[in-house]
């Protein structure tokens, strides 16, 4: 009898452990979270739940900084608590977007991201040349020459209110690329871009050294370094520049990694374009 009363008692004793250990994760607290927290305008944003109940109905409903209601969605929440909602940012400039998540349960969650800076895709040049987004490259070098790049960014209004991020009206640096070359990044030179305005930066890039026609992609960032945060819409050239030899020159091979396919369309920079989706 003393026996069956000890495995009784450590029955009862892993029956009250279960129940708090299940009862522990009703306690999670739900949340909704962007994967960035700047978009250029037109970006495509997602919101990710976590910690609401298996089932659960929510409301997701996103307010711009103007007011407008741009989205209100029902989603329900996947077995472990999760749901992802897309969000396709308005081509104009919003400064913010605030995001309220209500659950059926009553519970609620926030979350907000900034609409900053980004690049004017008809004002992107190379030795004073503007490029079109499909026209033949107008801008001939030879190989390893040095040219002049030129972008045209316009930040947004910095409201600096937790939770969103104190960035919307900076620019500190610009990340570059020929066909499929090396990613190079390089910081605003001063003055330094901290007001909500239009700007015009200028720096040197440096034509690839094989023989051929390239593509150029260009993005631009909050912070110096070109970090991950406050990241711009990547604006992509197809036909930017042509490396011709330099007179006189004996013959040189195109380059192998060519920025043309064999049927003549472009071979765009993957390893640069996963960063954000193009905005044009």
């Amino acid at each position: 009898m003393r026996v069956l009363r000890t495995l009784a008692a450590a029955l009862v004793a892993l029956v009250v452990l279960g129940i708090f250990v299940v009862g522990s994760g009703a306690d999670t607290v739900p949340t909704i979270t962007s994967d960035a927290s700047d978009y250029a305008p037109g970006s495509l944003a997602t919101l990710t739940g976590a910690g609401w109940g298996a089932g659960e109905e929510v409301q997701v409903v996103i307010t711009g900084s103007d007011g407008v209601v741009y989205q209100d969605s029902s989603v329900t929440a996947d077995e472990g608590g999760g749901f992802v909602v897309l969000f396709q940012l308005p081509e104009q400039e919003v400064p913010y977007f605030e995001v309220v998540a209500t659950g059926s349960s009553g519970a609620s969650a926030t979350t907000a991201f900034s609409d900053g800076r980004f690049i004017d895709p008809n004002a992107v040049k190379l030795n004073g040349v503007t490029l079109d987004a499909l026209s033949p490259a107008e801008v001939t070098t030879t190989p390893g020459a040095t040219l002049t790049a030129e972008v045209t960014v316009t930040t947004t209004v910095d409201l600096c209110s937790p939770p969103i991020p104190c960035i919307g009206d900076e620019w500190g640096s610009t990340r570059w690329r020929f066909g499929t070359g090396a990613i190079t990044c390089v910081d605003v030179p001063n003055p330094d871009v901290s007001d909500a305005d239009t700007y015009v930066r200028t720096f040197p890039v440096t034509a690839p050294s094989a023989l051929g026609t390239y593509t150029f992609a260009v993005q631009v960032f909050a912070d110096n370094g070109c970090p991950a945060a406050g990241a711009s819409s990547i604006v992509f050239r197809a036909f930017a520049i042509e490396v011709v030899a330099p007179p006189n020159a004996p013959p040189n091979t195109p380059a192998s990694l060519g920025q043309f396919k064999s049927n003549g369309t472009t071979a765009i920079p993957a390893a640069f374009l996963v960063i954000t989706a193009s905005h044009q």
